[in-house]
C-alpha cells in the first residue's frame, strides 16, 4: 500500500460562517499567519529541477562507522531567502533558472549575508544545508536499531542523513520534513535519490568492497541516471515523501501515523517546544518512539537537552530517557521518547 499524504485543499462554500472566518483571517497580520505545508513526491522533486543541466551542485560523502552516506550540496550562488518561507515569483514559462535566482519581490535576505555568515535565521533559514554533529551521532545510533518495516519520519531533516540511513535499513516508508522548501527540493530529495541509486547500482551501503568509487565518478554516472529516471517506473519511489513547512501545520500533511521519529539538532529554540511536542503527539503511533539527538545547551538561542527534558516531563504525555551520552567539550545526548 502506498504511503498517503493529505493534499486536500481548504475549499470554502458560500455559507455565512465561512465569510465570517474569512473576515477574521483577513484581520490578522500576514506575519501571524503560518502558511500550509507543501508535500512533495520524488516526481515532484525531479520536476522541480527544471533542466538538470542547470542544477549546480557538488556531491559530498561522509563515512560514519561502516556506513558511507552521500549527499547533494547545492550551489545557491544567486539564491535569495524570503521570510515566512515565501516562494519567489515564477519566471515566464520556458525561462530557465539556476536553482533560485533573485525573485522580483518579497522581503529578501541574500545568500551572502545569510548562508555565509549564519547557521540559521529564525523563520527564514533553519540551518538545513549543514551536517550537524548530532546528525552524525544519530546516524551512528541508528546502526544498532531494527527499522525493518517501520514507518519513519525525519523531523527537521535538513539534508536527511538519518532518514536516508533508515531507508538503507529497510524502513517501509520514510518521511522527510524541513522548514525550508529549497532544502527539501534541492538537497534532501536529490540526496535520497542519490543514495538509493548508489545502493542499487554502485555498491551496498556498509559493504566491505575494496574498490573506492570517488565522487567525480559518481557525479558523472548520477547525471546519466537522472536523465533516464523519469522514464522508469516511478512507483518504486513511493516509500519516500517530503514535506516543507512549519511544525505547527506539518501534522495535517500526514494521514498515516509513524513508528519512529528521528530528530537531530531540533530543540535549540524554546519558542518551538510547544508545536514540536504537539507534532510528535499527533503523528506517533501508541507503540512508537522518538529519538532526539541534541546538545546540552545551544548558546545564543537558549534551548538544550535539560530544558527539553523538563518541558516533556511537565507535559506528562511521554516518558523521556537519555539512551546515549557523547562526551565532548559541549556534551551531546540522544534522548528516547515513548508514551506512558
Amino acid at each position: 500500500m502506498d504511503f498517503k499524504f493529505s493534499f486536500k485543499m481548504n475549499v470554502e462554500d458560500d455559507s455565512g460562517d465561512d465569510k465570517e472566518k474569512e473576515s477574521l483571517n483577513s484581520s490578522q497580520p500576514d506575519s501571524l499567519i503560518t502558511p500550509p505545508c507543501i508535500c512533495y513526491s520524488i516526481k515532484d522533486i525531479l520536476d522541480n529541477q527544471n533542466s538538470f543541466d542547470d542544477y549546480i551542485y557538488t556531491i559530498e560523502s561522509i563515512k560514519i562507522n561502516e556506513v558511507c552516506l552521500y549527499f547533494i550540496q547545492p550551489c545557491f550562488e544567486n539564491m535569495s531567502l524570503s521570510e515566512n518561507n515565501e516562494q519567489p515569483d515564477k519566471k515566464p514559462e520556458g525561462t530557465k533558472r539556476n536553482c533560485y535566482e533573485e525573485p522580483t519581490k518579497c522581503s529578501r535576505l541574500t545568500q551572502s549575508n545569510v548562508l555565509d555568515t549564519s547557521d540559521l535565521v529564525p523563520n527564514v533559514y533553519e540551518g538545513g544545508l549543514k551536517v550537524w554533529e548530532c546528525t552524525i551521532d544519530l546516524v551512528k545510533f541508528l546502526q544498532g536499531l531494527d527499522l525493518d518495516g517501520k514507518i519513519v519520519c525525519d523531523l527537521g531533516c535538513g539534508i536527511g542523513l538519518p532518514g536516508i540511513c533508515a531507508a538503507a535499513k529497510n524502513a517501509k516508508h520514510v518521511v522527510f520534513q524541513d522548514f525550508n522548501d529549497f532544502v527539501i527540493t534541492k538537497a534532501t530529495g536529490m540526496s535520497v535519490i542519490l543514495n538509493s541509486w548508489i545502493n542499487e547500482n554502485v555498491f551496498k551501503i556498509g559493504s566491505n568492497s575494496e574498490r573506492v568509487v570517488d565522487n567525480e565518478e559518481i557525479d558523472v554516472r548520477f547525471k546519466s541516471y537522472i536523465d533516464t529516471i523519469k522514464k522508469e517506473d516511478i512507483s518504486k519511489w513511493n516509500k519516500f515523501a517530503f514535506i516543507s513547512g512549519d511544525w505547527s501545520t506539518a501534522a495535517s500533511a500526514i494521514r498515516e501515523k509513524v513508528d519512529v521519529i528521528l530528530m537531530a539538532e531540533t530543540i535549540y529554540s524554546i519558542s518551538s517546544y510547544e508545536k514540536l511536542h504537539d507534532l510528535i503527539k499527533n503523528i506517533l503511533t501508541k507503540e512508537g518512539v522518538a529519538y532526539v539527538a541534541a546538545k546540552s545547551f545551544y548558546f545564543g538561542v537558549g534551548g538544550g537537552v535539560q530544558l527539553w527534558t523538563d518541558f516533556v516531563k511537565k507535559k506528562n504525555v511521554f516518558r523521556i530517557d537519555s539512551v546515549q551520552i557523547i562526551d565532548a567539550p559541549l556534551k551531546r545526548e540522544i534522548l528516547k521518547m515513548s508514551w506512558f
